[in-house]
């Protein structure tokens, strides 16, 4: 058993291709794993090297593995839209070379260190949280006005059939 058996496991369950190196494992390519309702990562999640960009948004992840401060991601890291409470004291560690989401979660004050971050783009944090809830918002009014315009076709293909079975 290798000693990222709990992260090459997890990568296996979603089919992504990876490989064991003697102090990481590797993946070459994006890693989109939004919305898959994740609310845990393995331990050794942090030992990952991602050749791209890791999507993680939209699950139910609450915390990071103290590992995660080890994690190196190419291109953008996505951590918003879940339900992290705190980052581990590592994750000043993490080196990405894009943009940094870890916006729409319910961080408190983070208390720790950023010193050795490395970010190559932009830290997408939250300034206040209607930002966060706006963002649903806007998509539930798109969603409530479309069923809106369905429900008036409906009624109106009602009365035309009613119409039409009052003349037969």
């Amino acid at each position: 058993m290798n000693q990222f058996q709990d992260l090459t496991d997890f990568l296996d369950k979603y089919d992504i291709k990876y490989t064991v190196k003697s102090d990481c494992v590797e993946v070459n390519g994006d890693v989109d794993m939004h919305d898959e309702l994740l609310s845990e990562l393995p331990e050794s999640f942090g030992f990952l090297r991602i050749n791209g960009s890791l999507y993680l948004d939209g699950n139910a992840l609450k915390f990071l593995p103290e590992s995660f401060g080890n994690l190196k991601v190419t291109e953008i890291l996505d951590l918003s839209n879940n339900s992290l409470q705190s980052l581990p004291e590592s994750f000043g560690d993490i080196e990405v070379g894009g943009d940094l989401f870890i916006d729409c979660n319910e961080l408190e004050p983070i208390k720790t260190s950023f010193a050795n971050l490395k970010v190559g783009g932009e830290i997408w944090e939250d300034d206040q949280i209607e930002d966060c809830t706006s963002e649903w918002s806007k998509k539930f009014t798109e969603i409530g006005d479309e069923m809106d315009s369905a429900l008036s076709h409906l009624i109106d293909c009602m009365q035309k059939l009613q119409e039409h079975i009052k003349t037969v």
